[in-house]
């Protein structure tokens, strides 16, 4: 029984080690309800978009693009962008010349 002792304090040690170990930290992803705005004008994706340039697209607030983006044929210009809520105002007017976060559907000049 002495010539185990040693053995079993071993696989007591390791076990109760492996009980304290912190578990893995995986990140938990923010899904953002953007407001989303069909976009008239020559508006690159990286220029802010004026208020005037931007229209609401009612009842299509969420991640994903709205239907609308279907219209847009390609290109380098802004036609459906993504906007945080934060940069929207209560009557869903861009708060001032943003820049949208996201936009899915660009189309060529005008």
């Amino acid at each position: 029984m002495k010539k185990n002792i040693f053995g079993i304090l071993a696989i007591a040690i390791a076990i109760s080690a492996s009980a304290f170990t912190s578990p893995s930290k995986t990140a938990v992803k923010r899904t953002v309800n953007y407001k989303w705005f069909l976009i008239s004008g020559n508006i690159a994706p990286t220029t802010p978009v004026p208020t005037a340039n931007a229209t609401y697209i009612s009842g299509a607030d969420g991640p994903d693009q709205p239907t609308e983006a279907q219209m847009c044929p390609g290109g380098t210009r802004q036609c459906v962008s993504g906007f945080d809520p934060s940069k929207v105002t209560t009557s869903n007017t861009l708060n001032g010349a943003q820049v949208s976060d996201v936009h899915t559907a660009l189309r060529a000049n005008q």
